[in-house]
């Protein structure tokens, strides 16, 4: 289902921020989804992938030493408590709202079931205060929360990292414009999005396909092609709430932050940029780097 797409393309927020250094090791990423933007200063695109796991934070050689030089860090927001603060208050149900009343008795279950499943410690009851969306887009990656607690995805690592070394956090979207376009979804729209969630989380149990690793695994490949080939494979039968996720998240996105990205270049043409956003928004022909070049820059992969 469109489920990996969405979760390429959020920034999911809540968690508390512990002070992070750059993990030690060897790189697991093969080919970093790394792009370098021509100009009279070079400013690097990197894809990412939102999760904690060390073999995503522990970065390649290229995309640590693009890091190191760049005197901006741009993401998808800007990474600041208050940022961190409206998230998580945008996912909660206005009170007394309660998830549980939302759902059928199907429903319920169904969620109970897949809870266990990840831990046998998840119930319902601690999720009662999300929105239905919200949960939605989570469950995927709770295996993964729960195994790193407390780590701070890669995203927010690279933001952290920014601010120790005095470089600037700059963000290319505010909170609302994110998670407004679930928000937006009415309350039918939303418990549609959960039931695709929780269809997908099955269907994977059941075919033996983890899809937090699959993903995973082909973005430390760094093959676009199998990213995007990901990316397709497993599709819901809600086209049409599927299709419209994937244009206001992705593609309506993709334009925003290009056209973001060329006026902070055009801005500051002899600042050094890092600009880091989920590989998602990178690959295809809607891609930032598609667009990118449409508007005469010269993109090129760094291998």
């Amino acid at each position: 289902m469109k489920l990996l797409r969405h979760l390429l393309a959020l920034l999911l927020v809540g968690q508390t921020l512990p002070a992070v250094s750059q993990a030690a090791g060897n790189s697991a990423v093969q080919s970093p989804l790394l792009w370098r933007i021509e100009g009279d200063t070079p400013a690097y695109l990197f894809g990412t992938i939102h999760i904690p796991d060390p073999r995503v934070t522990t970065l390649h050689p290229e995309v640590e030493q693009a890091f190191t030089g760049a005197e901006v860090v741009i993401t998808e927001l800007k990474m600041d408590m208050s940022t961190m603060t409206t998230a998580a208050q945008a996912m909660l149900l206005p009170a007394p709202q309660k998830l549980s009343t939302m759902l059928d008795a199907g429903q319920r279950a169904q969620l109970e079931s897949e809870l266990k499943a990840i831990s046998p410690q998840l119930k319902l009851a601690l999720f009662e205060r999300l929105k239905p969306w919200a949960l939605a887009t989570q469950l995927a990656l709770l295996p993964m929360q729960m195994k790193h607690p407390g780590v701070p995805a890669l995203d927010l690592q690279l933001a952290q990292r920014a601010e120790v070394a005095g470089k600037r956090n700059e963000g290319l979207e505010q909170v609302q414009e994110q998670l407004g376009i679930f928000d937006g979804l009415n309350q039918a729209e939303q418990l549609a999005l959960m039931q695709e969630t929780l269809d997908g989380l099955a269907k994977a149990r059941r075919t033996g396909k983890n899809i937090v690793e699959l993903l995973t695994e082909a973005y430390l490949s760094g093959e676009e092609a199998k990213v995007e080939a990901l990316l397709k494979e497993f599709q819901g039968e809600n086209t049409a709430l599927n299709q419209r996720l994937t244009k206001a998240l992705i593609e309506d996105r993709n334009r925003t932050m290009t056209t973001r990205i060329i006026a902070k270049l055009k801005a500051q043409p002899s600042t050094r940029h890092f600009v880091a956003v989920g590989a998602a928004h990178l690959t295809g022909p809607t891609s930032i780097v598609a667009l990118l070049r449409q508007q005469g820059y010269t993109v090129t992969r760094i291998r």
